[in-house]
């Protein structure tokens, strides 16, 4: 009889442990989000050198202290896209009532300009600005821009020799 009774006991047991079950919920998240820009210049160095070359202080403030370059965008929607130009050496100084970067040499800095056709806008230094690039094909676009020497002093009072900044470009876009 014993024996009788554990089995029920043992079927019964088994019959419950069929019909029972347990569930939990679980919520997935995400956000799709475009992937980041990749940047880069006309030849890939790294980093990007701008060169005056030797250059007349008399020629600073001129179209000849100018030099153009490009940065290229790929990989994002250049559609609605911002720069921030962020000085890594030398800092800012002010110019024509904005900052700009500063070089190694007193008095002596760099303006920044996006060149888009016969538009020619203002960089300002350390803040976050929209830009229109030019798009090269379906999955790149280009960044054109202008580097003039400018001086904010006396031309006699910069000191003669080479100089030097450096600043990165950081591109966002939303």
């Amino acid at each position: 009889m014993k024996i009788i009774n554990k089995l029920k006991i043992f079927s019964l047991f088994i019959l419950m442990s069929c019909f029972s079950q347990a569930d939990v919920i679980i919520d997935v998240t995400a956000k799709l989000i475009d992937p980041a820009c990749t940047i880069r210049s006309k030849d890939n160095s790294k980093p990007l050198q701008i060169n005056f070359g030797s250059l007349n202080p008399e020629l600073i403030n001129t179209p000849n202290s100018t030099r153009d370059f490009s940065i290229y965008i790929s990989g994002c929607d250049s559609t609605n896209l911002a720069i921030i130009v962020t000085p890594k050496t030398n800092g800012a100084m002010s110019y024509n009532g904005r900052n700009i970067l500063s070089t190694n040499t007193s008095g002596l800095g760099i303006d920044l300009k996006q060149v888009n056709g016969t538009s020619v806008r203002d960089l300002e230094i350390s803040k976050l600005q929209r830009i229109y690039p030019v798009k090269n094909s379906s999955t790149e676009s280009r960044l054109d821009l202008k580097a003039q020497l400018v001086n904010v002093g006396a031309i006699g009072d910069l000191a003669l020799g080479q100089f030097s900044t450096s600043a990165t470009f950081t591109v966002t876009y939303n």
